[in-house]
């Protein structure tokens, strides 16, 4: 658990670096890109501030980072928003002397040591992926026994985070490069083991993701019919991420839907909608789906899930999506809503019209409520209007109360008047 939570610590840590490097509050007053000359050969040529020189001396200033930042979080701060600043090139020079420890000093290998020296190489993994993202994914490839070596699990865990997000921002300058890469790595055997098993099956849904957003051809060649659940949340997740526009979004969802029918396409719309729903306002998701030619599964995701819509909203809009199976369908969302908050339901239940709509959503609120209160569901049974929806109701209601409490479900249903029929 200890490690688990240092990993995770770790990885947030540099996850908001990579994505906002707002560190520059922590700079220290003499900051070394401000003063390239501390790291630099003796003919260092001075040049405006920030920029360094071609004589940066990159092995002096690891050696020193390393040794000031121990024990030192604040120094280790700076020395990494630092790092984030260093020209590719240099970064490129950098990294393989943070993996291999002879290139720096024989230093000890210890548990700060090495949080600091994964912390840079996620960091420097990052600038050159949207430098070279071919040069950053080589680097991670060749380097799997080092990292195992010298970092243990947090090597594991910064192979798992980096070749995904390398391969991501490569596939947005060059889908084609990026494929063409990554299937030579396959037939090496790079990907067979540890630790770079599991980050080239997220960088798989990566590629996969890219494909269906720029290239159906070769999506609809890929595999992702076998994905997993996971998977499939991945894939979905990192197409969402490449598209900006509803239009794509629109051309996303009916390139999912001429997959074949199965469990993979089942899978990819269930985490589409869900998607849509926690990130798209009600308004655009909706229109969205609108434009679809067929009712699916992601209409029932975000009438279910979408929270800034009232229920009015989202209930009305789902119902009228297909008048096929309207009541199922009614049903079952009034079923996941039920499980969600029950007495925001329930309140809004009590203040919808009559309708044969709201007679299927308190016939589906019944049957939620039976499992732990069968009294009450039966109340609600009976504000059904429609006699055969409120009977069929009622019906399976006292069976379901009969297999548990036979006593108690034959005397409710005579207080309440209701013929119930015999063993």
């Amino acid at each position: 658990m200890k490690a688990f939570l240092l990993i995770s610590c770790l990885i947030a840590l540099g996850a908001g670096i990579w994505q906002h490097r707002e560190l520059s509050e922590l700079k220290a007053t003499e900051n070394a890109l401000s003063n390239p000359a501390k790291y630099a050969n003796s003919d260092v040529v001075r040049r405006p501030p920030g920029e360094i020189t071609a004589t940066f001396n990159h092995e002096v200033w690891y050696r020193e980072a390393i040794a000031s930042q121990q024990g030192d979080e604040w120094t280790a701060l700076n020395l990494l928003d630092e790092f984030a600043g260093l020209p590719a090139d240099v970064i490129e020079k950098l990294l393989p002397m943070i993996v291999d420890r002879e290139a720096s000093d024989q230093e000890k290998i210890d548990s700060e040591n090495k949080e600091f020296r994964v912390q840079l190489l996620l960091i420097g993994l990052k600038q050159l992926s949207e430098t070279d993202p071919s040069v950053a994914a080589s680097f991670l490839v060749t380097k799997p026994d080092d990292l195992h070596l010298n970092f243990g699990e947090l090597g594991h865990e910064l192979c798992r985070r980096s070749l995904p997000l390398i391969m991501s921002a490569w596939v947005r300058r060059d889908l084609n490069a990026a494929q063409t890469w990554f299937a030579e790595q396959e037939k090496l055997g790079r990907f067979e083991e540890e630790p770079l098993y599991h980050a080239s099956r997220s960088a798989q849904t990566t590629l996969t993701a890219a494909m269906a957003v720029y290239d159906t051809e070769a999506f609809h060649a890929s595999d992702v019919r076998g994905y997993d659940e996971a998977q499939m949340r991945d894939f979905v997740s990192n197409a969402h991420a490449f598209i900006e526009t509803n239009e794509k979004r629109l051309a996303l969802a009916q390139t999912i839907l001429t997959l074949s029918p199965g469990l993979g396409r089942d899978q990819a719309l269930d985490a589409l909608g869900k998607q849509w729903a926690e990130s798209l306002p009600f308004s655009e998701s909706s229109a969205i789906v609108d434009s679809l030619e067929t009712a699916s599964a992601i209409d029932f995701w975000i009438a279910a899930q979408s929270k800034d819509a009232s229920y009015d909203q989202r209930f009305g809009w789902y119902a009228d999506r297909s008048d096929n199976e309207r009541s199922q369908r009614i049903e079952q969302l009034i079923s996941h809503w039920t499980k969600n908050d029950f007495n925001a339901i329930a309140d809004w239940l009590g203040r919808l019209p009559e309708s044969r709509d709201r007679d299927s959503a308190l016939a589906a609120f019944a049957g939620e409520v039976a499992a732990t209160e069968p009294p009450s569901a039966v109340d609600w049974a009976l504000e059904i209007g429609d006699q055969t929806v409120r009977d069929a109701t009622l019906a399976r209601l006292l069976d379901r109360w009969i297999a548990d409490d036979e006593a108690a479900a034959r005397t409710y249903f005579e207080e309440k008047g209701i013929q119930a029929r015999g063993p």
